[in-house]
């Protein structure tokens, strides 16, 4: 249940994001988890959440700033990696 507030709501405003991105305090204890879903959940339903979990530890990655340049450049657009870049400036 540690990555359940990633599901509550979408994020479409310019608002600060909820609270499960900006706690980089359990930032670990959340990746983890979904690193516990990733790799040893196993089940057809397990594929098809498959690319949204990635997504989600990517984001915990990014907005903890876990997330190494190199690895951004390979995951993101080149857009989305300038952004990023700038934004660590």
């Amino acid at each position: 249940w540690k990555i359940a507030d990633c599901f509550d709501m979408p994020i479409f405003t310019d608002s600060p994001s909820p609270a499960p991105l900006a706690l980089a305090s359990s930032a670990s204890e959340m990746i983890d988890a979904v690193d516990e879903l990733l790799w040893r959940w196993k089940s057809p339903l397990a594929r098809e959440w498959y690319p949204f979990l990635f997504g989600i530890k990517h984001d915990l990655q990014i907005a903890s700033k876990l997330m190494t340049d190199n690895r951004l450049a390979k995951t993101q657009t080149p857009i989305l990696y300038d952004l990023f870049r700038e934004c660590k400036r």
